[in-house]
């Protein structure tokens, strides 16, 4: 019986103990695999605060990192590693690891853009800055070389630069001063020292009168381009002697050459396009360039003349409201071409209000470009803005020209005595005639002709008492442009019979309407003829879609005023308060 009992109770000793080993075996393990380590991945990207993200793995154990999510412009990810600072990584992108405790990773980067660095050594040369003098560049990048800050002076005589070499024992430049670049490497480069010449530029009549440029021996320079300036004149090249106005030169300008002696070069000018320029905070004193303008136009004029006779053209600029009457009796110029200067926000010929502002009474060709002429308003005679009086004159308004604003007895625009006028993209608006011609008076030995641009316009119309945008006793040829929002006024100084005709036009001359672009319209008359009024038999080619106004639109009469007559093209009648 106690044989069996002990039996029995080794039976069960052995059970317990075997369920205890089990139960703390299984017990170990369930604490193990709930032990983690935490993995913190780091851009070390450089910014103040870096992006971050973690992984959980296991203590002790091996486990595979996660893939690197990180980016950083022109860098290459290399890996991970412990040291923020590393250069070369520790752990591989997605590599196994096995850490016992929490880690951080910092990522590892390499610089796509390498960059190098040129070092200039002046090779017995001097130089005020601060040495070394260095110029970084990437790798495969084409720069430019910084310009050399050497000089050399040996026995008191300076030498010249001839370039950059990689040895400093070198007798040829590879590169020369601020040449093209392109290396992969750091490098140290030698300046080149060469015999020094000076060649001496000459203006022959310019300004400045001299100036001096540097050559080295051996070395091929560009001659100058520019560096002298003449009133009407442009240069042309250089000679080894001095040469007249249109003269041979021995070379072009940035001819490239080689110097082996000190040497005198001349500039060598042919007439051009001569430029003055006139500015309201000029001064006559001045020498009329754009750095020192004229005060006046008129001061501008007696220079071209005291030039002496030439073809070239001269072109005055103007700058801001420039006043003052000027007449143009004498030209010895090719051409005048007044012009807004392209530094001004302004352009005007601006008068006294006593006379017209811009008088040509002389031979001459004058195309205005962007600048006004106003303010002639107290005038009590022929021609506010503009008066033309020789029969070989022509003066053009071109885009951005305008006449405006100004009052006389007849043309408070413009007055043609002899002479042409021709709109080509000018305007005339905003005058206005106690008499005959708000915007133009043609007189018997005038011409006007509209090519494009405007004589009147909705907001500023020409009025007059006949012909309030034109009054014609000469020629008119009318190709294309707008007459419009002109008016024929009512003058109860006289019979009303007799006042207020001729809107757009007064015709007592000439006028040929031409062309496929013109347009009458929207012209008023207190009497007849809103569009036009005719004292002369007919007018040719006037298609009604071109004639449209708010009086009759065309009105035919007899002797100086006339009496109304007919034209059915037209609908003429006798009540010209209505459009036809």
């Amino acid at each position: 019986m106690k044989k069996h009992f002990n039996l029995y109770t080794l039976i069960l000793s052995l059970l317990f103990a075997a369920f205890a080993i089990t139960g703390c075996a299984n017990l170990f393990d369930e604490n193990e695999t709930s032990l983690t380590v935490t993995v913190t991945f780091n851009a070390n990207d450089g910014s103040e605060s870096p992006k971050t993200y973690t992984q959980e793995g296991p203590v002790g154990k091996e486990f595979q990192l996660t893939k690197n999510n990180f980016v950083r412009s022109d860098y290459e990810f290399l890996g991970w590693s412990k040291d923020s600072t590393a250069a070369t990584a520790s752990y591989k992108d997605e590599g196994t690891v096995s850490f016992s405790e929490s880690t951080t990773l910092y990522a590892v980067w390499s610089s796509t853009e390498c960059t190098f660095k040129i070092t200039f050594d002046g090779n017995g040369g001097s130089t005020t800055e601060e040495l070394p003098i260095t110029q970084s560049f990437k790798k495969g990048e084409a720069i430019k070389l910084r310009a050399n800050p050497f000089t050399y002076v040996e026995n008191g005589i300076k030498k010249g630069f001839a370039g950059w070499a990689f040895k400093s024992d070198a007798t040829t430049a590879v590169y020369g001063d601020e040449a093209a670049f392109t290396y992969d490497k750091d490098v140290t480069l030698y300046a080149i020292w060469k015999k020094a010449y000076t060649v001496t530029f000459y203006s022959n009549g310019g300004m400045p009168t001299v100036f001096t440029k540097p050559f080295t021996e051996g070395v091929a320079q560009a001659l100058p381009t520019s560096g002298f300036t003449r009133n009407g004149h442009v240069l042309a090249g250089w000679s080894n002697s001095v040469k007249e106005v249109g003269g041979d030169y021995d070379y072009t300008l940035g001819q490239i050459v080689e110097v082996s002696e000190d040497k005198s070069l001349y500039a060598v000018w042919a007439e051009g396009n001569r430029l003055l320029y006139v500015s309201q905070d000029g001064s006559d004193d001045n020498a009329g360039t754009e750095a020192l303008p004229f005060a006046t136009l008129d001061k501008a004029i007696q220079t071209i003349n005291t030039a002496g006779t030439t073809t070239s053209t001269w072109t005055v600029y103007i700058i801001g409201n420039v006043s003052g009457f000027t007449d143009i009796s004498t030209f010895l110029g090719g051409k005048l071409v007044l012009e807004k200067a392209t530094s001004a926000t302004s352009a005007t010929l601006t008068g006294d209000g006593t006379k017209e502002i811009l008088k040509i009474s002389c031979n001459v060709n004058v195309e205005i470009y962007g600048v006004g002429i106003s303010n002639a308003t107290q005038r009590s005679g022929n021609g506010g803005g503009l008066y033309i009086n020789s029969a070989s004159a022509v003066v053009t308004l071109k885009t951005g020209a305008s006449i405006s604003g100004n009052k006389a007895t007849n043309g408070a625009g413009a007055y043609i005595e002899s002479g042409t006028l021709i709109i080509d993209g000018g305007v005339i608006s905003g005058n206005s005639a106690s008499s005959c011609g708000g915007g133009v008076y043609v007189d018997s030995s005038g011409t006007l002709t509209v090519v494009s641009g405007s004589i009147g316009l909705y907001s500023a119309g020409n009025t007059a008492i006949y012909g309030g945008g034109v009054c014609n006793a000469g020629t008119v040829n009318i190709q294309g442009g707008v007459i419009s929002y002109n008016q024929a006024t009512d003058n109860l100084d006289y019979d009303h019979a007799n006042t207020g005709y001729g809107g757009g036009l007064y015709n007592k001359g000439t006028i040929n309407l031409t062309g496929a672009t013109y347009l009458i319209e929207n012209n008023k008359s207190a009497s007849r003829g809103g569009g036009i009024y005719n004292v002369t038999t007919t007018i040719p080619a006037n298609p009604t879609e071109r004639i449209n106004n708010d009086q009759t639109s065309i009105m035919y009469g007899s002797g100086n005023m006339g009496n109304p007559g007919g034209a059915k093209d037209f609908g003429c009648g006798a009540d010209e308060s209505n459009a036809s």
